[in-house]
């Protein structure tokens, strides 16, 4: 019998309940692991105590551990790297529990997140030392609108499972023939995040939950460090931050025309975030970044930083005045178009974000520094350690960071992303997309994951 198991979070919890019930009419064989309480017994009531794994806080060691990176996972995690001591000793601890448990229950697929670092000793426990098991993150492909694909590593960067030709990349059953466009469903979810974040119903919700603490489980490793005195903390942090981020000095487009050098635009990730904190690690620290990228440039190019649109609030003022201190660092409007600035640019810097792929989808150079999906097309570069300590400047780090591999062509890269993505949200959110969760949508992910069997 195929057997799947799905790794509980607070948020996509729902949502893979429905994709269970899907998969159990089916006759997939439903398993689960959890880290909260309520959810946990909630499973438990549902599909029986011996097919969920509650992993506690305070979870006992049952025996040896795997040799496994455990301070990388510290380091990325939201929560637990408040608590290193803690932390160190539940990343331990859960790793026999998580082997038995998938071992003995004969598990072929594990269906998760990476978000935090409980999900990601999951992975790498898979990864190495469960050779049956196969982990599936299905993740949007950004690359065609409204598809998604299964990624089978810690950066969302290289997918598996083909999709059937009656699958693939045909937009006519959810989207009535619109032309898939590169990034638009996350920008979608922007717009719908930042429009629910303004209303007063959502206002009360949270004024609510901070003072009942509502559904606050101690023994959550996803809530450790979130107390009402640590929300109190972080809330005025973030007010103050919105408040101050009206003066910090911003300039539109017209002061590129200004420009002699290079223009380069780095885009601000979200953070804490799984793109960033997870599969950008090692380059997480975004203000040293933005200071070596710096380094390489000229005294006539300018390097230009845009927040990110959900993130203001996250980064204080001094953040940004400690960067523009130096000469030919300039913050740029988050009002901008991205479309319009992608026309003025000479280089795109990311780490792993959307600004990268639709500037390499539009033919113009990107440098990705953590692995993409979208790294293997011909313009973007991919530098390392030395290859920042070698350049002469901007234009000779990209040709020599460019070469070191063999690169696809649009047409293939666009032709292997049609071959690999599913019609479907697999994200779930449905603050992004209200219409993840309908019976259709639970289908289409649903049977996409049982062609991966």
């Amino acid at each position: 019998m195929s057997s799947i198991c799905f790794i509980s979070n607070q948020t996509k919890t729902d949502f893979f309940e429905l994709l269970a019930d899907e998969l159990a009419s089916k006759g997939v064989d439903v398993f689960w692991i959890a880290v909260n309480k309520r959810i946990s017994d909630n499973l438990i009531s549902k599909y029986g105590k011996e097919r969920v794994l509650y992993l506690p806080l305070t979870i006992d060691s049952i025996g040896k551990i795997f040799e496994l990176k455990i301070n990388d996972l510290l380091l990325a995690d939201r929560r637990l790297k408040n608590v290193p001591q803690q932390g160190v000793s539940y990343l331990i601890n859960i790793q026999l529990h998580i082997y038995k448990f998938l071992t003995e229950n004969l598990i072929k697929r594990i269906v998760g997140e990476q978000t935090y670092a409980y999900e990601c000793v999951i992975f790498r426990i898979v990864k190495y030392f469960v050779p049956e098991c196969q982990w599936l993150s299905p993740y949007p492909s950004r690359y065609p609108s409204g598809h998604f694909s299964f990624y089978c590593d810690e950066s969302f960067s290289r997918e598996i499972f083909e999709s059937s030709k009656s699958n693939a990349c045909s937009l006519d059953i959810m989207n009535n023939n619109i032309e898939p466009k590169n990034g638009q469903d996350y920008k979608r979810a922007i717009k719908l995040y930042i429009k629910e974040s303004k209303t007063f119903k959502l206002k009360l919700e949270k004024i609510i939950r901070f003072f009942s603490a509502k559904n606050y489980d101690s023994e959550d490793p996803t809530w450790k460090s979130n107390t009402r005195l640590d929300k109190f903390k972080k809330n005025m942090t973030y007010f103050i931050n919105i408040f101050m981020y009206r003066f910090v000095g911003k300039v539109g487009l017209d002061d590129l025309n200004n420009v002699i050098g290079q223009k380069i635009v780095f885009p601000l990730h979200l953070q804490p975030e799984l793109n960033i904190d997870t599969a950008g690690r090692y380059f997480d620290n975004q203000k040293q970044t933005i200071i070596d990228i710096w380094r390489q440039l000229g005294p006539n190019d300018v390097l230009y930083i845009k927040e990110h649109p959900i993130a203001i609030g996250n980064r204080s003022y001094s953040f940004f005045n400690s960067l523009t201190f130096w000469p030919n660092i300039r913050v740029l409007s988050e009002k901008v178009d991205v479309n319009d600035l992608l026309k003025c640019v000479d280089y795109v810097f990311t780490i792993s974000g959307t600004m990268g792929m639709e500037a390499a989808l539009m033919g113009n150079k990107v440098f990705c520094l953590a692995p993409t999906t979208y790294n293997r097309l011909s313009t973007v570069a991919t530098p390392n350690i030395e290859d920042f300590r070698n350049a002469k400047n901007i234009d000779d780090l990209y040709n020599n960071s460019l070469n070191k591999e063999i690169k696809w062509s649009l047409k293939e890269y666009k032709q292997h992303m049609e071959n690999f993505s599913f019609i479907g949200d697999a994200e779930g959110d449905i603050t992004g997309n209200p219409e993840a969760r309908n019976s259709m949508n639970i289908k289409l992910v649903a049977n996409a994951l049982l062609s991966t069997f």
